[in-house]
């Protein structure tokens, strides 16, 4: 009897070390896949912050950019109503020469525009004029009197004579286009 016992407690003993083991093992592969578990649960939290915050930033950029796109079509709008067309300029500028027998007294030899619609132009009396000393006066008073010009004047004369001999003036003149206060020139 004492032997089956004995053959028994050792049965049991390897039963139990056995039981043991399979419990501890057990164990550590729950702790194990419970810290598994907590990490993964750890990245999604930060992975939806981090889609929450990407969000937001781009929710942001495209009211910017919406913002940016109506500043940019006002502006353009802006800018085009502010546009004078140089077809215009030209024949405001051809209406205003002053002329007799139905031909200018002086000839526009060059014009050039600038912001403000600001105007400068280089003009010649011509050659046979015998009094281009009036036909340049004549030539102020009539962009002075036209309602398309403002601030006229004339700030260099050269004179000089063509071939025949006849006395000739080269002035450069300047003055501002206002038709319908446009500010640009093109």
């Amino acid at each position: 009897m004492y032997r089956l016992i004995k053959t028994k407690m050792k049965k049991i003993s390897l039963l139990l070390v056995l039981a043991v083991f399979l419990l501890f093992s057990t164990g550590l592969y729950t702790g194990y896949k419970l810290l598994q578990k907590m990490a993964l649960n750890r990245s999604v939290i930060s992975l939806e912050a981090e889609f929450e915050a990407k969000t937001q930033e781009k929710s942001v950029l495209d009211v910017e950019n919406a913002v940016e796109a109506l500043n940019a079509k006002n502006m353009l709008s802006d800018l085009k109503s502010d546009i004078t067309t140089w077809s215009s300029v030209v024949s405001a500028i051809k209406n205003a020469v002053p002329a007799k027998n139905g031909k200018p007294l002086l000839e526009v030899l060059s014009y050039s525009g600038s912001e403000g619609s600001k105007l400068s132009m280089n003009v010649t009396t011509g050659a046979s004029s015998t009094a281009p000393y009036e036909d340049m006066a004549k030539f102020l008073e009539s962009f002075d009197s036209n309602a398309n010009f403002v601030d006229s004047f004339i700030p260099s004369v050269s004179a000089g004579y063509d071939d025949e001999g006849n006395e000739v003036l080269n002035f450069l003149f300047s003055t501002t286009y206002k038709a319908g206060s446009p500010n640009v020139l093109r």
